[in-house]
């Protein structure tokens, strides 16, 4: 049986193939969709916004975890490519939202989602429904237990500047 130190070292190995076929699909995806003018982590805004209907710029800032100004850019350039829009709010008239465009936001969304959905059904297809079941509360602990010690490094950090 493995030690601990082995299992660890095995599970980072497939962590990081994981992550790098995840990257290869995503590049992918853009080739597929001949969305040739949009990045990946445009992707991401597409399918945050998408998921979630409208949304303000800090949201996406705080979902991609990049300064504001960055997130502002990235949406200006994605207005210019007609792929979102700008929505001002109703109740504040200071809050601007943003949406997909109907037409070339939708379609790239749509696009992405059925061809990761595609994809995730190709790869899970030999599992069985334990399998799902036992896959998802793991990576969900997984999920808890990475942002916990973020949390944990970011206070630490800022323990040690004062």
């Amino acid at each position: 049986m493995k030690n601990r130190e082995e299992l660890i070292n095995e599970f980072m190995d497939v962590f990081e193939l994981l992550i790098a076929k995840t990257q290869e699909t995503d590049q992918s995806c853009i080739t597929i969709i001949g969305a040739n003018d949009i990045t990946k982590q445009d992707l991401a805004i597409i399918a945050f916004v998408g998921k979630r209907g409208e949304v303000i710029m800090r949201e996406i800032a705080e979902y991609l975890d990049i300064p504001y100004s960055t997130a502002t850019g990235i949406i200006d350039k994605l207005v210019n490519k007609k792929v979102l829009k700008r929505v001002n709010c109703p109740d504040d008239r200071r809050k601007v939202a943003v949406g997909l465009t109907p037409k070339k936001g939708q379609e790239v969304f749509q696009q992405f989602t059925a061809f990761r959905h595609g994809l995730g059904a190709k790869v899970l297809a030999p599992m069985d429904e334990r399998d799902f079941e036992d896959m998802d509360r793991i990576m969900k602990k997984m999920v808890k237990q990475i942002s916990v010690n973020m949390q944990k490094e970011a206070d630490q950090n800022i323990a040690k500047a004062q």
